[in-house]
């Protein structure tokens, strides 16, 4: 994002797409360097920042292409809420898979084939027996439930090991921690389980450092190589 644009236009940008958070937690905040073709960044935290370059430029018309794809549910509705707003003061054209990204348009166009084969509000094309919109919309429900389901199921097998592994410690994660980095807090010190190569092991391990906190660091699969841990 550089300089471009005044500080109040480049804040409300950030905002809107949702990357002022992520960006507060960086080293030098906007004046961080990430590297070769942000090599810094996870997936989703590149898709933010470049919808709030897109944003910046305060062109009359914008379109995103499958915004959402990199993103997890919870920051797709922050980010969509956060184009509603965007979408006072110009048009904003999305093409989407995901219903969740679009239900809250002013108007939904159903391509198939090539061709536009419903035309209308969410509520408006849910609501029509057998129609295309509804059917995708059914299907995908379908495939939201099975994924929960192994996601719970996968959770309870980790929960079950965990207790096994370590009977009697309760595992603990943060409010923000991601899937892949693994807290645990025992008698005084917490227990910090990671992976090599995971970005948000990383940032976690930063952030933990930079508030004092006091913990064991662990790393799946390193087979006690020591060097390995220290990088």
């Amino acid at each position: 994002i550089g300089s471009a644009g005044i500080f109040c236009k480049r804040g409300r940008a950030l905002r809107i797409a949702g990357a002022d958070e992520f960006i507060a937690r960086l080293p030098e905040g906007l004046a961080t360097r990430l590297g070769r073709a942000g090599a810094g960044l996870s997936v989703g935290q590149k898709q933010r920042l470049a919808i709030a370059r897109a944003l910046l430029r305060d062109a009359p018309i914008l379109i995103l292409d499958e915004p959402t794809s990199a993103l997890d549910p919870d920051t797709e509705r922050r980010l969509v809420a956060a184009l509603k707003e965007a979408a006072r003061d110009r048009i904003v054209l999305v093409v989407a898979h995901r219903l969740s990204t679009v239900r809250a348009s002013h108007q939904i166009l159903f391509l198939s084939g090539g061709e536009i084969v419903e035309r209308g509000r969410h509520d408006e094309l849910i609501a029509i027996p057998g129609g295309a919109y509804r059917r995708y919309a059914e299907l995908q429900v379908q495939v939201e439930a099975r994924r929960v389901e192994k996601l719970l199921a996968y959770q309870r097998a980790y929960d079950e090991a965990w207790q096994r592994l370590n009977p009697g410690m309760q595992r603990v994660n943060l409010p923000d921690d991601k899937p892949s980095a693994g807290i645990a807090r025992g008698s005084g010190r917490m227990a910090v389980f990671v992976k090599d190569g995971c970005t948000a092991c990383g940032q976690l391990v930063q952030r933990l450092q930079s508030s004092g906190a006091e913990f064991d660091l662990y790393m799946v699969g390193s087979r006690q190589d020591d060097a390995r841990i220290r990088d």
